[in-house]
């Protein structure tokens, strides 16, 4: 009798191996809505990753404009200015060139760099052609001052801001007093 039940309880235990339909279906739904949404986060990370080598490049841009400003008492007025031959000395993956503007009619007020995202990178679908993002830069209280981001001022070529690599997100029109 004994060896009957057990074989019983062993036939019915092999039967019972396996997933429902209905906790399949759960589980398949739990992945769809876990990669809608960490697959567009994802991408939007590793756009900011890569952008960040535009930073590594204006922290450059920053020692080079603090110690002209220290030398000269005054704003640098071009790139040339830097030490660079041209906008492009500068160039990498990310960035195309890098344009300058100072003393735009608010000299006291700084001036800025625009950094030109490389119109041949492409990440995940997205093309930057035309986007900038700006570094400003001024003198507060006798201490060289720098802010990364847009100006919401000038939208059409400001990069959008849930690209700006981390660290810059600043708004420089206020940055810069309203100075456009």
């Amino acid at each position: 009798m004994d060896h009957v039940f057990l074989d019983y309880n062993y036939y019915m235990n092999k039967i019972k191996k396996g997933f429902s339909l209905i906790e399949v279906m759960v589980v398949i739904t739990l992945i769809g809505i876990l990669s809608t949404i960490a697959i567009p986060a994802y991408q939007t990370h590793v756009v900011k990753t890569r952008l960040a080598e535009l930073i590594a490049i204006s922290n450059i841009l920053k020692i080079k404009i603090t110690r002209y400003y220290v030398i000269n008492s005054t704003y640098p007025t071009s790139i040339s200015s830097l030490g660079y031959a041209s906008s492009t000395d500068l160039t990498s993956t990310y960035l195309q060139e890098i344009s300058m503007n100072a003393n735009n009619g608010w000299a006291p007020n700084g001036g800025y760099f625009q950094l030109h995202i490389n119109s041949t990178a492409v990440i995940y679908n997205n093309t930057f052609d035309g986007k900038v993002i700006y570094l400003g830069f001024r003198v507060i209280e006798n201490v060289m001052t720098f802010a990364c981001g847009n100006f919401p001022s000038i939208p059409a070529n400001s990069l959008e801001d849930k690209y700006m690599p981390p660290g810059c997100n600043e708004d420089l029109d206020v940055f810069h007093g309203n100075g456009l």
